[in-house]
């Protein structure tokens, strides 16, 4: 049995649902008058989820450089060598060389209390072997040799500027002035770089930092 035609509108399509949608352009908003939908990520200004790292994914451990810490432990070694210098080449105990004298450590004392030069190449010598050992231990990243040194640099650093007041005191003495400038500028020096944090973290030979608030792979917009 055959059906009579429709008598107005368009003819019957062949295909069955809803007529196919034409293809789009690239920036031509979807038939329906539906907004486009929103893009994430950088182009868009809208910050991307952030999903948290995938389980059993951990950091990867961060190394810190050891320059600062080596830096630091040879400015006390050459701070000892200097201490070493000076103490031999007054060790007739005459100071005869008065250049060298007024680096050597404890002199102001000896010239104030005790009248023995003995008394300052003693200490001298002491504090070179102290520090030239902890050195060595700091050059293995040992953290706590740097403390010991921070502290022993800025007692000595403190001695200096106040032989250098006290030597000043007398008049301007060009030598000894200037020795004991070098060597106040020297042991003040190595024990502030013991201080630094840079130091401090040269110290650790790796660290593991916590997980990033956005993972590498969902960056926040820039």
């Amino acid at each position: 049995m055959a059906y009579p035609p429709p008598t107005g509108g368009h003819p019957p399509s062949r295909h069955h649902g809803p007529p196919p949608v034409p293809p789009q352009h690239y920036g031509t908003p979807p038939p329906g008058g539906f907004p486009p939908p929103q893009a994430e990520g950088f182009l868009s200004g809208v910050p991307a989820p952030v999903y948290p790292p995938p389980p059993g994914v951990a950091p990867s451990p961060v190394s810190h450089s050891p320059v600062p810490v080596y830096l630091s432990a040879g400015l006390f070694i050459v701070a000892a060598v200097l201490s070493y210098v000076v103490a031999f080449a007054n060790w007739d105990g005459t100071g005869g060389d008065p250049l060298s004298l007024a680096a050597v450590i404890g002199m102001v004392f000896t010239f104030q209390f005790t009248g023995n030069i003995d008394f300052a190449i003693s200490a001298t010598l002491t504090v070179a072997t102290t520090v030239l050992a902890f050195a060595f231990v700091m050059l293995f990243r040992l953290n706590f040799a740097r403390f010991v040194l921070g502290v022993v640099g800025l007692l000595v650093a403190l001695y200096y500027g106040y032989a250098l007041v006290y030597i000043m005191s007398f008049g301007f003495f060009a030598g000894p002035v200037l020795m004991s400038g070098v060597a106040f500028l020297l042991w003040l020096v190595a024990a502030v770089m013991a201080f630094l944090p840079a130091t401090g973290r040269g110290m650790r030979r790796r660290s593991v930092p916590s997980a990033p608030a956005h993972p590498p792979w969902q960056q926040p917009p820039r």
